[in-house]
């Protein structure tokens, strides 16, 4: 491993598109049995975006109808019980193939709401994951709790988080910028807990509510993970208001010889996630 002040600082750029997911696994146990989801995206930023909504199935990875299935419809409503008024669904009918995923094409504000129902074999357990793709940006991967509903129906609040889960090879002594989207209209404060893992080499990083080109950036607002480490917890809840994005800038600081380029590179790997308060 190589650990030392030589090298050429270079600033790497990558967006991560806003997640939700269910924090725990759920459960259907009847035919008759449903359960809505609210997904929190009524930010300007996130208008025209392509929401994706997802399901598996821990049991039956595989979506054989006869090991029991679930079927989502989104609405961007309340009213989830009128079947018309969904924006799309996966039930597509019997006789059609079955789909574990359907999608908005472009996102026109408010909340979403999606509604997941069994077919007809019960019971049957599944988690849910959401993905927010904002316009050009590729697609990566996808992300959920409780909150009252107001209409006789439980709604588990989507709860929003980001992942980097590639690993992602850095060439000794240069930075990496991650942009994550932020939905914080409907919540008055947010704690953000950002993590680095190493595969190789050491790694600091800072949270900052814009883009900052140094740790001593004004914009920083978590310095926690500023010393090199394997592993490191980042964790703030000084989100300023209206904030649409936060960055982790984080920093390959040693590296283990490439023996076929000659360079010294390190390899990580970065979560995040945002919870309200």
């Amino acid at each position: 491993m190589f650990i030392g002040s030589q090298g050429v600082t270079v600033t790497n750029h990558k967006r991560i598109p806003l997640r939700y997911e269910t924090p725990i696994q759920q459960s259907l146990s009847s035919t008759t049995d449903s359960k809505v989801f609210i997904a929190r995206l009524n930010c300007p930023n996130i208008k025209g975006a392509e929401v994706i909504a997802c399901a598996e199935l821990p049991s039956n990875w595989q979506w054989n109808r006869d090991q029991g299935i679930v079927k989502m419809s989104l609405f961007n409503q309340k009213n989830t019980d009128n079947a018309s008024l969904a924006l799309n669904t996966t039930d597509k009918g019997p006789e059609k193939p079955l789909l574990q995923c359907t999608s908005v094409k472009s996102w026109s504000g408010g909340d979403l709401y999606v509604k997941v129902t069994p077919g007809l074999i019960v019971p049957v357990d599944y988690t849910l994951n959401i993905e927010v793709v904002p316009s050009n940006t590729p697609s990566t991967d996808r992300i959920v709790e409780n909150t009252p509903y107001q209409n006789g129906v439980d709604v588990e609040e989507l709860l929003p988080i980001a992942i980097h889960k590639t690993i992602t090879p850095m060439p000794y002594d240069s930075n990496l910028l991650l942009e994550m989207d932020v939905c914080l209209e409907s919540y008055s404060k947010l704690t953000i807990d950002t993590s680095v893992m190493s595969d190789q080499g050491t790694f600091s990083h800072v949270i900052c509510s814009g883009p900052c080109e140094s740790p001593d950036d004004e914009r920083v607002i978590c310095k926690d993970c500023n010393t090199a480490l394997p592993v490191c917890v980042c964790e703030t809840n000084q989100v300023p208001g209206g904030v649409t994005k936060v960055y982790a800038r984080i920093h390959a600081a040693s590296g283990v010889k490439n023996t076929t380029t000659g360079q010294f590179e390190s390899v990580m790997r970065f979560g995040a996630s945002f919870a309200p308060k």
